[in-house]
């Protein structure tokens, strides 16, 4: 064997140098940079700002929605009840009043319909605190949380009234009765698909007339409106000229207003003098047949007038 081969092999041969390179610990990052946060919270306001909208429009259609359903009800409620009055609408004396200086009972048509909206206990009590759930319009600005108050208003021209007491203004055209039963079903006229039932309208309102005497609650501030459950709740459009037994109001004397309704005014500027649609741009509103439609603000005052009078024989123009 070669010598050099024994040497390799040998125990006691030199070792071998090896060179090993020590690397510097590498530094873990633990935040995010000032920049980069800002970044990050630029996007997440654009975020913010892109849904909002979205998420309010949401809101809104639900609050819509919520409203004509309340519609719904009440109109199939006043056909419930004509059903067992030979198919006619009721109305009744507005305020508080519960009977006359006689005894006769005294009721507007918002408490003639609580037996057919689930709330026979409240009808047996005219004086109740409930809200009725029904006549509260989540999208009501003007709503007075744990009032008795109805976001919903009644078309004069079918549930007018005579008035049992004879001391307000009266179009009387028959006998007076404390439960005037002025529109029919079955009677001739523009048909109950063409003509307005209930409306939207603020609890409160504060501007207009002022007039509470026969709008709402007694001792209301003056210019302020409350719209009780068992107060006068009818509207009527300035132009009309009733041909049945109606009530008028004191403040149909007052100037005519320029517009049919309010699209969702600020609660500061509600007008007693009309109706206000909940939503912008629109008022929900319950025709005579049970149904319930959208009406758009731009639709005029004459269309107004036509469409909430039953038997003035105007065809409807096409901005309705």
């Amino acid at each position: 064997m070669p010598v050099g081969a024994i040497a390799s092999l040998s125990p006691f041969s030199a070792p071998r140098h090896t060179h090993t390179t020590t690397r510097a610990p590498q530094r873990t990052r633990t935040a995010f940079t000032l920049i980069e946060l800002l970044v990050v919270i630029a996007i997440i306001a654009i975020l913010i700002g892109l849904l909002l909208p979205a998420v309010q429009k949401v809101r809104d259609a639900a609050a819509r929605m919520s409203s004509q359903n309340n519609l719904k009800q009440m109109g199939l409620a006043m056909h419930n009840l004509a059903g067992n009055q030979s198919d006619q609408f009721c109305a009744g004396w507005g305020g508080q009043r519960t009977t006359t200086s006689t005894g006769d009972p005294v009721r507007p048509w918002t408490w003639h319909i609580l037996p057919y909206i689930e709330q026979d206990n409240a009808s047996k009590n005219a004086a109740t605190t409930t809200v009725i759930k029904t006549f509260t319009a989540p999208n009501d600005a003007s709503f007075v949380s744990g009032q008795p108050l109805t976001s919903y208003s009644g078309n004069g021209l079918v549930l007018g009234i005579v008035n049992p007491l004879g001391v307000a203004p009266v179009v009387n055209t028959g006998t007076p009765s404390y439960m005037a039963k002025l529109y029919s079903m079955n009677s001739p006229g523009d048909g109950t698909s063409n003509t307005v039932l209930f409306a939207e309208r603020y609890a409160v309102t504060t501007t207009g007339s002022g007039t509470v005497t026969y709008s709402g609650v007694a001792g209301a501030t003056p210019q302020a409106t409350l719209t009780h459950v068992y107060g006068q709740h009818l509207w009527f459009p300035t132009g009309a000229t009733p041909s049945q037994v109606v009530f008028l109001p004191q403040y149909i004397a007052s100037p005519v207003q320029p517009f049919p309704f309010q699209s969702k005014p600020a609660s500061n500027i509600a007008d007693d003098r009309v109706p206000q649609g909940m939503s912008s741009g629109t008022m929900s509103v319950a025709m005579c047949d049970g149904s319930v439609r959208g009406v758009s603000s731009s639709v005029s005052n004459q269309t107004w007038v036509f469409v909430c009078d039953p038997y003035d024989g105007n065809v409807l123009p096409s901005d309705w």
